[in-house]
């Protein structure tokens, strides 16, 4: 249905349906997305661009947001035309500098509504040429750009689909940066909460690279910790524990997860508590104290105990409660690096056993 606009700029959708794309086939929603975008974006034409729903892009501050209530108004198969289509326009999209914007704002358009068909096509774009562009007007990636677009979807799509996608552009050496790798674990986790140890395999080179370029502080690690917790479960993360990759201790600039362990069991507030109990390892939320998950204490024994225990140990002792004597001679106040974080070395206070202190 359509009723006339006081704006002088058409006709609308209105509540009652989308009687003006009551007609429109996929290939009509492509026809009008491209002609739209470009006259819209590259020639300036406002609103009128994207006739018969000028009036709903023209009552929206940005175009985005204009086309999010045109979609929402579509009846159910319309919008699923929409959103093909979306994902068609980028597939075809021709790797020039002029479409950057039109690549732009269907990637952004991509993760607001949200359209998961453009997982089985971004990928593809790899090999095309179009993220040689690198850059939009802003200096911004593209290829960053596609992987920010992707993990807006971490959480509202398949989680198969989302985490194929994202292997298939972490698999992009060429263009694939350690910058990205923070946020990129926090999606995979999202995205499938069960494959902590895949993602770290996957990331563990790049987040090392990521700290140490960066100069990450442990608070920042804390953050990402927290998100990755978040994004797993508690029960999830005492199965991962014992098979993540700990260092020995000696090459301490060597990648490895311990950076996870730092974070999750040192500074303070804690995000995780730990205990020995019955031979086991359990672990907690100190804010939910009574909700608690078992891990296997005797795997892969290291000195005696599991890399776990060692690892938890080493984090509360190096990062959470250093304490040194100001009458320690200086020759002590060296620094030393540890999964790229400076801090004193100093003398260490010894612990109780259940990890938690005051």
């Amino acid at each position: 249905m359509m009723k006339k606009q006081d704006s002088g700029l058409g006709y609308e959708i209105t509540e009652e349906g989308a009687g003006p794309f009551d007609a429109f086939g996929l290939d009509d929603f492509e026809r009008w997305l491209r002609t739209g975008l470009e006259s819209y974006l590259l020639e300036g034409k406002g609103a009128w661009a994207f006739s018969p729903a000028a009036g709903e892009i023209a009552r929206h501050d940005h175009l985005i947001l204009g086309l999010r209530a045109t979609y929402e108004d579509l009846l159910a198969h319309q919008r699923a035309l929409f959103r093909q289509a979306v994902a068609n326009v980028l597939a075809s999209l021709e790797p020039r500098e002029k479409n950057i914007p039109i690549f732009e704002n269907l990637l952004t358009l991509a993760g607001l509504l949200p359209i998961r068909e453009v997982l089985k096509v971004l990928p593809a774009r790899i090999g095309s040429s179009f993220f040689g562009l690198t850059s939009n007007r802003d200096g911004e990636s593209l290829f960053s750009l596609t992987l920010l677009a992707i993990t807006e979807l971490a959480d509202k799509a398949p989680g198969e689909e989302v985490v194929t996608c994202l292997h298939d552009l972490i698999g992009s050496k060429h263009f694939f940066d350690y910058a990205y790798a923070g946020y990129t674990l926090v999606a995979l986790c999202t995205a499938d909460p069960t494959g902590l140890v895949e993602h770290m395999n996957r990331l563990r080179s790049p987040l090392a690279a990521m700290f140490a370029k960066f100069e990450t502080s442990l608070d920042a690690k804390r953050y990402l910790a927290k998100r990755v917790l978040d994004a797993i479960g508690l029960q999830r993360i005492a199965d991962t524990l014992p098979k993540l990759a700990y260092n020995k201790l000696t090459y301490l600039s060597a990648a490895s997860d311990d950076w996870l362990i730092a974070a999750a069991f040192g500074g303070r507030p804690r995000l995780l508590g730990w205990r020995e109990r019955n031979g086991g390892l359990v672990i907690f939320r100190p804010d939910k104290p009574t909700v608690t998950a078992r891990v296997a204490k005797r795997i892969r024994p290291y000195r005696g105990q599991s890399p776990v225990v060692v690892s938890i140990e080493i984090s509360s002792r190096r990062i959470d409660e250093p304490t040194m004597s100001e009458t320690e001679p200086k020759v002590q106040e060296v620094t030393e690096n540890w999964n790229g974080l400076s801090f004193p070395k100093c003398r260490f206070t010894e612990h109780s056993s259940d990890g938690v202190h005051p």
